[in-house]
């Protein structure tokens, strides 16, 4: 019931975020919605849930939109990462965890 709640939260979350500037970049958009597979988040900390889903509203979302990581190939997604995590100066562990984090979102 917990992670449900958490999974819930973490998607309300992500979906606020949303509203904020929205920049063309060259990634590929799609009209996916950002929902956890739950089983994906079973290995994290309700704590690492939060700090990853307000990174993401931070650092991410606050400048474009939600991109779906199942949309890229494995280079391509950690390519991106890398390059997107710098230009938001994101530590090394922050970078970590929202990658983590992120690869719930895959189907």
């Amino acid at each position: 019931m917990r992670l449900l709640v958490l999974v819930t939260l973490a998607a309300v979350g992500l979906a606020l975020t949303q509203a904020g500037c929205e920049t063309s970049r060259p990634l590929k958009q799609s009209q996916w919605k950002p929902v956890p597979n739950p089983g994906r988040l079973a290995g994290f900390r309700a704590e690492e849930i939060k700090e990853a889903n307000d990174l993401h509203a931070i650092k991410c979302a606050k400048c474009h939109q939600f991109y779906n990581p199942a949309d890229y190939e494995e280079a391509e997604w950690r390519a991106w990462m890398r390059k997107m995590g710098n230009k938001a100066r994101l530590t090394p562990s922050q970078q970590e965890l929202l990658s983590r984090y992120l690869d719930t979102f895959r189907n």
